[in-house]
């Protein structure tokens, strides 16, 4: 196997030392739809392979084109992770759709959003809807820099973002398995002035 054999994702070549053609002919590495001007993500399905959750990392550490000057994120939900490249700075996050929580919803939601953000009445929707608000801040904060350092108190998620922007910031929703949730973020200006 060699990296010209790899799969092509929207121009782009996914690279997996150990078994990149046999991952891809199985279904185990799938691009997700994105926007025009969108970095690319691709979603790794470790039942595909199969593997285990140290192989699904492995398998997702050696997904993407060389770094370079690249930023690359991942995350991980097994058996599924999400791998993204941009130029500038990008987060992305894939989350497990949880039961409804109150107090955790108090604990991620901004003043302004707890206002403004109307609550889905049905128990399926709000579960959806509180697990997108966070899985969108995580997104974000990685795309800061530092998931660690902001608190999603404090920090407007992209959600809210009218037509997904907010300054050079640019987030959409991801199509992602049933019962599971992602959010891409990135900067779409100066690739420069994002390092």
């Amino acid at each position: 196997m060699t990296r010209a054999d790899a799969p092509p994702v929207r121009g782009r070549t996914l690279w997996d030392p150990l078994s990149a053609g046999a991952a891809a002919a199985v279904g185990a590495i799938v691009g997700v739809p994105t926007p025009p001007g969108a970095p690319d993500v691709v979603l790794l399905d470790a039942r595909a392979v199969p593997t285990d959750p140290a192989g699904l990392r492995t398998l997702a550490r050696a997904t993407g084109p060389d770094a370079g000057d690249l930023q690359v994120c991942r995350t991980y939900r097994y058996p599924f992770a999400l791998v993204t490249w941009h130029e500038g700075r990008v987060g992305v996050d894939l989350e497990r759709v949880i039961p409804y929580d109150r107090q955790f919803a108090d604990a991620i939601l901004t003043p302004d959003e707890r206002v403004t953000g109307a609550v889905p009445s049905s128990r399926a929707e709000r579960d959806r809807w509180c697990t997108a608000q966070w899985s969108g801040k995580e997104a974000l904060s990685k795309a800061l820099g530092d998931a660690l350092l902001y608190d999603p108190r404090r920090l407007e998620g992209p959600a809210g973002w009218r037509d997904g922007r907010s300054g050079p910031w640019r987030a959409t929703e991801l199509t992602v398995p049933a019962g599971h949730v992602g959010w891409l973020v990135w900067w779409a200006g100066d690739a420069r002035a994002a390092g």
